[in-house]
C-alpha cells in the first residue's frame, strides 16, 4: 500500500511540475506543425529508438492524466504514418491507462468495496457483471473523460484483464482516425475542428451498440434474482483443489465462496492420505521393534493397543485440521457455506438456503470409494478407506478386495500390527499401474512378511454378520474372515452436481476438461479427483495452481502437463514412479530408450540401515531422463530428483556432476546416473585415450 501511495505522490507531482512549468502551453498544434519537419527527420535516422521514446510518452502522458492525448495521436501519424503510429498509440495508452487502474484498485478499491452497501453494492455488482460492454461504452463515448474511466472501474473490481482488453479495443476506433489524420498534419487548422458532431455522433452510436449485449442479457431475465448471491469465484468442493484456489484467490483481494457439505480438507485429511499414513507409521514401530534383534537391540514380546493407534491416526488428522478450517478460511475473507452444492442453471448454484452465482465456478468436489456389484456385498459388514479408520478393535483376520496402492499399503499396516491378512486381486498383478519389476519386489516383501496374496481370483458372493464372514471364490474354497476391507479404487463425486442444468459435460470417469481444466461450459472449471485420471492430492493442488494462472492472472498459456507426474506407494519398501515407465518408453521410442538400474545393497547407508531392498530404474533417450521408477527405502523422497529431472529435461550428466552428501540413500541416485556413463567411459576409445593424455600431460 505504501508503495503504491509513493507511485501515486510521484505521478502526482510530476502532473503539477507539468502545469506550473507552462509547459501546456508550449506544446500546441501550431508548434508541433512547425517543428514538424525536425521531427520526422530524427525519427527517420533512428526508427526504433523514436518508436520506443514516443510509446513511453505516450504512456507517461496517460498515467499522468495530461490532456495530450488528441495531440499526441495526430503526431503518431505524422512521425510513423498510420500502422505503426496507431499500435504505438495503442500500447502507449493502454499501459498508462492501465498503470493507472492497477494503482486505483490496490488503494482506493478495497477501501470503497468493503463500505459499498445496499443500491452502491449492486450498481457494483452490476458493472462487473457486465464489465465488457459497460467498459467498451464509456471507451467509445467521448463525453466520458479517459482519465475517469481508468479509475471508475478499478473502484468496482473489474479484472484486470477485461480492463485491458477494454482499453484497447475502446480506443482503437479513434486512434485510427486521428493517427490517420495526423498524415496531413499540416493541412489541420485547430484541434476543435477535428471534433465534429459527425464524428463524435460516430463514436457515440459505436458505444451504444456496445450495450447490446448487456440489454439483451436483462430482457432475456439472465440477471440473477435479488436474493441471490454474487461472487467472483465460487468453490465447490473443500478439499485440496479447492481450498487452494480459495485461499490463493481471497488473499488476491477476489470475493471467494466455498461449499462443502462435509469436513473440511476433503478425503485426503480425513480418510485418505493422512490416517492411512499415520496407521503405517504405527505399523512400521511395531515392525522395527520387531527387527530390532537385527541390530542387537531385545526388546521382548511386542503388543498392540489398537485403541490407541487408533487414538494416534485421529490425533494426526487434528493436528493437521485447523490449517483446512472453517475458521482459518473466514479469516482470509472467504465465505464458507456448510452445505452441499447443486447446479440450478449455467451459472446458479443452490446450497442449502443460499443462491449462489460467480463469474467462475470451480468444481473441487473429489471421489468416493468404488463398491464393486459383488452378490451379497451390500448386505454384509465392509469398510472402504472412508470407514476403516473408525475401528477401535484389532482384526483377527482382514480380507482387504483389490490390489492397488490403497490396499497394498493398509493390507502391510493390519499385517504389521498383529492381524491375519488376506489380499485378493481380480487382475493378474497387484500396482498394475507400476513397472511390474519394480512390485515384484514389493509383492516379495509382502509375502515374506506373512501376507496371503491371491491374484487372478474372482469373488462370487459374500455372506455373514458381525465378524464372521464368508468369501466365496470361483474354483476356490471358501475364505473366512472377521473383517472386510473395499480397497477397488475410486469415482469421481459427480451425482449430487447436477451437471446438466450447468452444460457440463461428463462421463463415468469424470467431469470433461481440456488442458486449461475449462469445461464445456465456459464459466465452470474442475480439479482434483473429480476431472481424473490422477487421483492424488499432488495433482489436485498442480491443477489448482493452473486454473488460478489462467483465471486470476489470465495467462492463456497456463495449461496442465502431465508428463513428470510422481507417485508413491508407501508400502516397505516404498515404491515410486515418474514419468514413463520402461515399457512405455520402448513402445514410444523403441530402441533409443536405454534403461539403467542401480541397487540399493551397493549403497553404504543402507547395508548400515539393514534396508538393502530394491532397485532404482532410469530410462533415457539421448542422455535425456524420460522416466524413473524407484523401490527401496525412502523412494518417494528420493523420486523428486527424478521429477525435477524429466520435468525440466536437464540431461543426465548435470546430476553426475553434483555433489551428494556421504552416506545418504540420495548416492543412488547419482550412482545410477553414473552407470548410465559407464560403458563409454570405460570402453577401450577411452582407456587408450586417457593413457595419451596422462604420457603427454599428467
Amino acid at each position: 500500500m505504501m508503495r503504491n501511495l509513493l507511485i501515486i505522490g510521484i505521478l502526482a507531482a510530476l502532473a503539477a511540475a507539468f502545469f506550473a512549468s507552462g509547459l501546456q502551453h508550449q506544446i500546441t498544434l501550431e508548434n508541433l506543425q512547425a517543428q514538424q519537419a525536425q521531427l520526422q527527420a530524427i525519427t527517420q535516422q533512428n526508427l526504433a529508438l523514436s518508436a520506443a521514446v514516443f510509446a513511453t510518452l505516450y504512456m507517461l502522458s496517460t498515467a499522468l492524466s495530461l490532456p495530450l492525448g488528441l495531440l499526441l495521436s495526430l503526431t503518431a501519424g505524422a512521425l510513423f504514418g498510420l500502422w505503426l503510429g496507431a499500435a504505438l498509440v495503442l500500447v502507449g495508452a493502454t499501459l498508462g491507462a492501465t498503470l493507472v487502474f492497477i494503482l486505483a484498485r490496490s488503494t482506493l478499491g478495497e477501501f470503497l468495496r468493503q463500505r459499498a452497501t445496499g443500491f452502491t453494492a449492486q450498481v457494483a455488482q452490476g458493472f462487473r457483471e457486465n464489465a465488457f460492454s459497460y467498459l467498451m461504452f464509456l471507451r467509445l463515448v467521448p463525453a466520458f473523460p479517459f482519465a475517469v474511466v481508468n479509475i471508475l472501474p478499478a473502484l468496482f473490481n473489474v479484472p484486470l484483464k477485461t480492463f485491458i482488453l477494454t482499453t484497447a479495443l475502446g480506443i482503437l476506433p479513434g486512434t485510427l482516425v486521428f493517427v490517420n489524420l495526423g498524415q496531413s498534419l499540416a493541412t489541420i487548422t485547430s484541434l476543435s475542428g477535428l471534433l465534429s458532431p459527425q464524428v463524435l455522433g460516430a463514436f457515440t452510436a459505436l458505444g451504444v451498440l456496445s450495450l447490446l449485449p448487456a440489454l439483451i442479457k436483462k430482457f432475456r431475465g439472465e440477471k440473477p434474482a435479488a436474493d441471490t448471491e454474487s461472487y467472483d469465484l465460487l468453490i465447490i468442493g473443500g478439499g485440496s483443489g479447492g481450498l487452494v484456489a480459495a485461499a490463493v484467490a481471497s488473499q488476491l483481494d477476489h470475493r471467494v465462496a466455498l461449499c462443502e457439505g462435509h469436513k473440511m480438507g476433503g478425503d485426503c485429511l480425513n480418510t485418505g492420505c493422512v490416517p492411512s499414513k499415520a496407521l503405517l507409521a504405527a505399523a512400521h514401530a511395531a515392525h522395527s521393534a520387531k527387527t530390532a534383534g537385527q541390530f542387537g537391540v531385545e526388546v521382548g514380546k511386542i503388543t498392540t493397543n489398537f485403541a490407541k493407534v487408533n487414538a494416534h491416526v485421529h490425533s494426526v488428522i487434528g493436528a493437521i485440521a485447523p490449517h483446512d478450517s472453517v475458521e482459518r478460511f473466514t479469516q482470509l475473507g472467504v465465505t464458507v457455506i456448510p452445505h452441499m452444492a447443486q447446479f440450478i442453471g449455467p451459472k446458479l448454484v443452490q446450497a442449502g438456503p443460499h443462491r449462489l452465482t460467480a463469474r467462475r465456478i470451480l468444481i473441487a468436489t473429489g471421489s468416493h470409494a468404488f463398491v464393486p456389484p459383488i452378490r451379497g456385498l451390500k448386505d454384509t459388514p465392509f469398510f472402504t478407506n472412508e470407514t476403516i479408520f473408525n475401528l477401535t478393535t484389532l482384526p483377527s483376520h482382514l480380507v482387504v478386495i483389490g490390489g492397488g496402492p490403497i490396499g497394498c499399503e493398509l493390507a502391510q499396516a493390519f499385517l504389521r500390527l498383529g492381524s491375519r491378512v488376506t489380499l485378493l486381486e481380480a487382475g493378474p498383478a497387484i500396482l498394475p499401474k507400476d513397472d511390474p519389476e519394480l512390485t515384484a519386489v514389493v509383492r516379495q516383501q509382502l509375502e515374506d512378511e506373512g501376507l496371503e496374496i491371491h491374484t487372478g481370483v474372482k469373488i462370487t458372493s459374500i455372506s455373514g454378520k458381525a465378524t464372521k464372514l464368508a468369501i466365496t471364490l470361483e474354483n476356490q474354497p471358501t475364505l473366512n474372515c472377521s473383517h472386510i476391507l473395499v480397497a477397488t479404487g475410486r469415482r469421481p463425486n459427480l451425482a449430487s452436481l447436477n451437471l446438466a442444468a450447468a452444460n457440463v459435460a461428463h462421463t463415468p470417469q469424470g467431469i470433461t476438461v481440456n488442458a486449461s481444466l475449462r469445461t464445456s461450459n465456459p464459466s465452470i472449471y474442475a480439479v482434483g479427483d473429480v476431472t481424473g485420471p490422477y487421483q492424488f492430492t499432488h495433482m489436485a493442488g498442480y491443477q489448482a495452481g493452473i486454473f488460478i494462472q489462467r483465471c486470476l492472472f489470465g495467462n492463456v498459456l497456463a495449461k496442465t502437463n502431465y508428463s513428470a507426474v510422481p507417485w508413491v506407494t508407501f508400502t516397505q519398501p516404498e515404491l515410486a514412479h515418474v514419468g514413463l515407465t520402461e515399457q512405455q518408453a520402448q513402445a514410444k521410442f523403441g530402441t533409443k530408450a536405454v534403461t539403467t538400474r542401480f541397487p540399493f545393497v551397493e549403497n553404504d547407508r543402507a547395508q548400515a540401515e539393514k534396508q538393502t531392498q530394491g532397485f532404482i530404474k532410469i530410462i533415457t533417450v539421448k542422455g535425456k531422463v524420460v522416466g524413473a521408477s524407484i523401490v527401496g527405502p525412502s523412494a518417494g523422497e528420493l523420486i523428486h530428483t527424478w521429477a525435477i529431472m524429466v520435468s525440466q529435461k536437464f540431461p543426465l550428466r548435470s546430476l553426475t556432476g553434483v555433489i551428494h552428501a556421504y552416506p545418504t540413500l540420495s548416492e543412488v541416485n547419482k550412482r545410477a546416473a553414473g552407470n548410465y556413463f559407464k560403458p563409454a567411459l570405460f570402453a577401450p576409445r577411452t582407456q587408450a585415450l586417457s593413457r595419451l593424455l596422462f604420457r603427454w600431460l599428467g
